[in-house]
């Protein structure tokens, strides 16, 4: 079994909307684990927890076998973080070399070659004035920073919104150079769901600050499946049916299933014939699963 990098045990907060918790979940090292919910469902919040800016009221935190403390500099320095917005103007520092020289001071595993090519990379020149900064370049600036002395832990909030294509390129390039340096670890919260699959190992889905489930992701998108079928008011009771979708006059309908192979056999069985299989998009499955956690039942058998 391997380490845990990130392990989070009853962790409870009031927020003004939202009651975040109580949330339980183990994340090993070495993983990428794409963090997806709706807007407001309590992901910046639980990552300014893991970093210490937001103190939760209740339950515990352990990164890399360490409880959280605010006192243990030692454990800052190796976690990175890229925050959805960046607060640099307001702490006082003009340049973006202004900033480098705290992160230099600060990070004892600061790789200035490393740093400058980076920003070089990314087209961010040092005299840039950190006010002037769009949107797109300050996460850019953020990424690169925590880049820079090669953290354990690497939490990111929305890190590619507002990017262009080619900078998100980039960036995913990165993060999965960034794993390949030893038994790192990446936890990022993201509405882009290609980003998802293309660099995500697992998927916590977050719900109204509560975490609905944590899934391998290549096993989660092939636990989910749409089949074509005459009759498919047949399907119905069928093991993992969860939605039959029929339009008024069309011979052949949609089967949803979060067990596609119990209900494959099981359609064999009942004499229906598959026409098209397709799997469900993240977005689609993640709709099934908050319909579920809104009924409160866990009736239909799904992945895990």
């Amino acid at each position: 079994m391997s380490e845990n990098a990130i392990a989070i045990k009853g962790l409870c907060r009031k927020l003004d909307r939202l009651q975040l918790g109580p949330v339980d979940l183990e994340l090993e090292a070495g993983y990428v684990v794409a963090l997806v919910g709706p807007n407001g469902s309590g992901k910046s919040s639980l990552l300014r927890m893991l970093i210490n800016t937001m103190a939760p009221d209740s339950g515990t935190i352990h990164l890399l076998g360490r409880e959280l403390d605010a006192e243990d500099i030692a454990l800052k320095q190796r976690i990175g973080y890229v925050p959805e917005t960046a607060e640099w103007a307001q702490l006082g520092y003009a340049t973006i070399e202004d900033l480098r020289e705290l992160y230099a001071y600060w990070y004892s595993g600061w790789n200035a070659e490393g740093y400058e090519a980076l920003l070089a990379r990314y087209e961010l020149e040092p005299k840039l004035r950190l006010d002037h900064l769009s949107k797109g370049m300050q996460r850019k600036l953020a990424f690169v920073q925590a880049l820079a002395y090669d953290p354990d832990i690497l939490l990111m909030d929305e890190p590619t919104a507002g990017l262009d294509p080619f900078a998100w390129r980039m960036m995913l390039e990165d993060v999965t150079a960034f794993m390949e340096r030893g038994r790192k670890t990446v936890l990022f919260a993201t509405h882009i769901l290609d980003e998802v699959r293309r660099i995500a190992d697992y998927v916590v889905f977050f719900y109204e600050g509560k975490v609905l489930g944590c899934y391998e992701k290549d096993a989660l998108l092939d636990g989910w499946k749409v089949f074509w079928i005459n009759a498919p008011q047949r399907a119905a009771g069928l093991p993992g049916v969860l939605e039959i979708e029929v339009k008024e006059g069309a011979a052949v309908g949609k089967v949803v299933s979060a067990a596609p192979r119990a209900t494959e056999l099981a359609l064999q069985q009942a004499g229906l014939t598959v026409t098209r299989t397709l799997g469900l998009e993240l977005d689609e499955i993640l709709s099934y699963l908050i319909r579920e956690h809104k009924v409160g039942t866990t009736a239909v058998k799904r992945p895990r």
